[in-house]
């Protein structure tokens, strides 16, 4: 296999860096060097932020944890994964997306 293959530019010659984070209520400074400038974080949003004890004591992240990383790693865009299945009885996934939002978009966009 060669990158030729399984790799996809859209003619600026670079690829595209796509950073995972899951599972966890700390996230590195090596991982968040690794995930610096990425194109997409992916990062567990388990509960709200009012929830953050419960959160942390699971080892799992916030919507708002998730918000502060991708705004200190600089991610171009954030998809929230790992959402806990009560979130659709607290007006669906939107509550999540709504406190990440409001982390990230101190530095002018939103990932």
């Amino acid at each position: 296999v060669h990158p030729n293959q399984v790799f996809c530019s859209d003619g600026d010659g670079r690829g595209r860096k796509v950073a995972i984070i899951g599972d966890t209520c700390f996230v590195s400074e090596s991982m968040k060097n690794i995930s610096k400038d990425c194109d997409v974080l992916v990062h567990e949003a388990t509960l709200i932020e009012e929830l953050k004890s419960q959160a942390r004591m699971r080892g799992h992240s916030t919507a708002a944890m998730a918000g502060r990383v991708a705004k200190e790693v600089n991610a171009k865009v954030l998809a929230l994964n790992h959402i806990s299945g009560r979130h659709e009885l607290l007006q669906g996934a939107d509550v999540l997306v709504k406190s990440a939002e409001g982390v990230c978009s101190s530095r002018g966009d939103s990932p």
